[in-house]
C-alpha cells in the first residue's frame, strides 16, 4: 500500500504499474478530507484509476452535501464504467445543481441500459435548459 510518507508522486507510481495502490491510498485519503475541493478532485482521480474499489466510495459522494464533489463523482462513475451506479446516478439527477445533473446525464449515457436511458429521455424536461441540452446529446450518442 502507498503509505502517506512514499517519496514518489502519484504519477510515478502509475508509470510503475502501482495504480491498484494508488486507489487504496486515495480512498484512504477521501475518508478523512473535510475539504470539498479536495475531496472532488480524489474523486476524478478515482476516476481515471478506474479501479472496483472506487465504486462504493464515489457512490457516496454522489450525496455529498457540496454540489462540486457530487458532480465529480458523477462524471468519475462515468468513467469507471461500472454499471451498478446507474440507479444512484438516476437518484442524482434531484439534485438541485444542474452542474450534478449535467455530469449524471453523461455518466448515464456511457454506462446505458433502459434505465439509464429512460431516465435521460426524462432530463429532456428538466428545468434549466443546460441539462436538457447534455441530456439531448448524450442520447444522441447512445446506439
Amino acid at each position: 500500500m502507498v503509505g502517506a510518507r512514499s517519496t514518489l508522486t502519484w504519477d510515478e507510481w502509475l508509470r510503475r504499474g502501482r495504480a491498484a495502490d494508488v486507489e487504496v491510498c486515495l480512498i484512504e485519503f477521501l475518508a478523512e478530507e473535510p475539504d470539498p475541493v479536495t475531496r472532488a478532485a480524489i474523486a476524478m482521480a478515482l476516476g481515471h484509476l478506474g479501479g472496483a474499489r472506487s465504486v462504493g466510495p464515489l457512490l457516496g459522494l454522489l450525496t455529498d452535501r457540496e454540489d462540486l464533489v457530487a458532480m465529480e463523482a458523477a462524471a468519475a462513475l462515468g468513467l469507471v464504467g461500472d454499471r451498478s451506479a446507474v440507479t444512484a446516478l438516476v437518484a442524482a439527477l434531484t439534485r438541485d445543481d444542474p452542474n450534478v445533473r449535467a455530469n449524471v446525464c453523461q455518466a448515464l449515457a456511457v454506462l446505458g441500459g433502459e434505465q439509464a436511458d429512460r431516465a435521460l429521455a426524462d432530463a429532456l424536461a428538466d428545468r434549466d435548459p443546460f441539462v436538457r441540452s447534455v441530456a439531448r446529446q448524450a442520447l444522441a450518442r447512445r446506439p
